[in-house]
């Protein structure tokens, strides 16, 4: 009996991808050897986070990193160091924000739940433009003033008519303001690890839990040394900090070191002819299914990370009697549950965390469900 079944939760088939909600990823078995391995002996984590931070940086290219709890800790840890810098008294009094700048502007088109990270510091987001209207370059400048703390960018949020990063970070710095930019789940492709440093951004924030395959509940922040020398004082285990909640282990810290090593050396083009031939697999086996209609699509759209993945859309036929809502609802309830995600016409299959055997499962689900409508 598993540990899932021993406290009565049904493990599930993850056809959605690195969500948080559903356990993130598959954690490297050489991670988690390492943290148990690491698990039993103490060690001075400060130092632990200062070495582990250079040795990211080193593999990231980036001048300095910090490790985190995973990206939200980084949104908020990150934007703690843009109000306080090093200056220790500020570092203690947030999210008493008087005598800080703590405005941090944003893209109103890219507003999200993830924002409300940077509210914990008792910063106030600006949003400029609408959800409807991306911001415009007079709007960002117009935004900006002596209350700026940071600028704040969410790759997986930006439309295709907003303004590009490169202009964000360009007006950010002519103003003085230093440009966050949230990269949580943009991997892969793998040289996103050092494409928003080499284009100026001055924090980037990954997750170590999804795509890289580290602990859950971890992450790191690249970026400028004063700033990632400021996001480490407002963290744990520093006492006294806004963030000192978001504790990252001494096994965290060790995991995603070892995940993000071997993650460099793994075979990127492998893993997507993989992805490719169970889309291909799944494919074919639903196009003798009456009612449904599957087919590729990659790259996704835009609000689909990491949409270079390929994936498998299934659209259902108004004559089945089943919208895509019902299928994924069915799916959900069956045995063992598969999660999907929802396109405007039907569902969303995505191979990034699918074995071959849970890809046959799905397949073999959707033709019945499709049978059983039909019939």
């Amino acid at each position: 009996m598993s540990e899932y079944a021993r406290l009565g939760v049904a493990s599930i088939i993850n056809a959605t991808g690195t969500m948080t909600r559903l356990g993130g990823s598959r954690i490297l078995p050489q991670a988690l050897e390492a943290m148990v391995a690491v698990s039993q002996e103490f060690v001075d984590l400060n130092a632990l986070l200062d070495a582990a931070g250079a040795r990211v940086a080193c593999l990231t290219r980036a001048p300095a990193a910090c490790i985190c709890a995973g990206a939200a800790a980084g949104i908020t840890l990150a934007t703690a160091g843009c109000m306080t810098g090093s200056d220790p008294e500020r570092v203690r009094r947030l999210p008493d924000t008087r005598g800080m700048r703590c405005e941090v502007v944003l893209d109103g088109a890219q507003d999200n739940p993830f924002v409300h990270a940077v509210l914990h510091t008792g910063a106030r987001p600006v949003r400029a433009g609408s959800r409807s209207s991306p911001m415009r370059g007079s709007e960002l400048e117009a935004a900006l003033s002596g209350r700026t703390a940071a600028v704040m960018y969410f790759v997986a949020y930006a439309s295709a008519g907003g303004l590009p990063l490169e202009q964000v970070i360009a007006t950010a710095h002519a103003a003085g303001v230093p440009a966050i930019v949230d990269a949580a789940a943009q991997l892969p492709p793998v040289d996103n690890l050092w494409r928003y440093t080499e284009m100026g951004a001055d924090m980037v924030i990954f997750s170590g839990g999804k795509d890289i395959r580290g602990p859950q509940a971890s992450g790191f922040i690249l970026g400028q040394p004063d700033l990632v020398q400021a996001c480490r004082l407002n963290g744990s285990p520093n006492e006294e900090t806004i963030c000192r909640g978001m504790k990252i282990s001494k096994e965290g810290i060790v995991g995603l070191v070892v995940a993000l090593e071997h993650y460099l050396q793994r075979d990127f083009a492998a893993e997507m002819a993989g992805y490719e031939r169970l889309v291909a697999r799944m494919g074919a086996m639903l196009a003798g299914a009456a009612g449904l209609t599957a087919y590729r699509v990659c790259p996704g759209p835009a609000d689909i990370q990491p949409n270079i993945i390929p994936r498998l859309f299934v659209d259902p036929d108004p004559a089945l009697g089943a919208s895509g809502e019902d299928l994924a609802c069915r799916l959900w309830q069956g045995d063992p549950p598969i999660a999907v995600a929802m396109s405007p016409t039907g569902i969303i299959i995505n191979p990034q965390m699918l074995t071959d055997d849970e890809a046959l499962t799905i397949a073999r689900r959707l033709r019945g469900e499709a049978a059983a409508r039909a019939g």
